[in-house]
């Protein structure tokens, strides 16, 4: 590290408590998604990943305006405000982890529920299935092309 990328620690400090901010924000968001995920509410899904990439964007902001790696600047500053800083640097590295492995899981809730619906149309569109329903209730055998609305019977 250089003497341009130095940083004031109490600045500094602030910088990392803001992005400890965020990223609490983060993990905030990705509960919100997995309990959309899990819920299927497709409104609250929309919400929580528009809110996450947001959120996405304002850290990657974050960690391109400073003059150097964040442990890089961590590690030069000196004096009192040193123990503070690395306490603060652990409890955000901790938050990065827990994003980490928070998206993680809701990636592979994603994944089983794009399987989940695979698994149904491969069902309903195999051809040794000859029976359909339709969005309105018409049963329709397409072995014959023949169908009929349920509610006439």
């Amino acid at each position: 590290m250089n003497d341009n990328s130095k940083i004031d620690g109490d600045v500094l400090y602030a910088c990392v408590a803001s992005l400890s901010d965020l990223f609490q924000e983060l993990l905030d968001q990705l509960e919100t998604e997995r309990s959309a995920l899990r819920c299927r509410d497709l409104g609250a899904l929309r919400d929580a990943i528009d809110g996450k990439a947001t959120t996405c964007s304002r850290i990657e902001r974050f960690f391109d305006d400073l003059p150097a790696p964040l442990p890089d600047l961590v590690e030069g500053v000196t004096g009192d405000i040193r123990g503070k800083l690395d306490t603060l640097h652990d409890k955000l590295r901790e938050l990065a982890r827990e994003a980490k492995d928070s998206n993680a899981v809701n990636g592979k809730i994603i994944h089983r529920s794009q399987q989940s619906a695979r698994d149904l149309i491969g069902i309903l569109g195999d051809s040794q299935h000859h029976v359909l329903y339709g969005e309105h209730g018409v049963y329709q055998n397409r072995a014959t092309h023949r169908g009929f609305s349920i509610t006439q019977a």
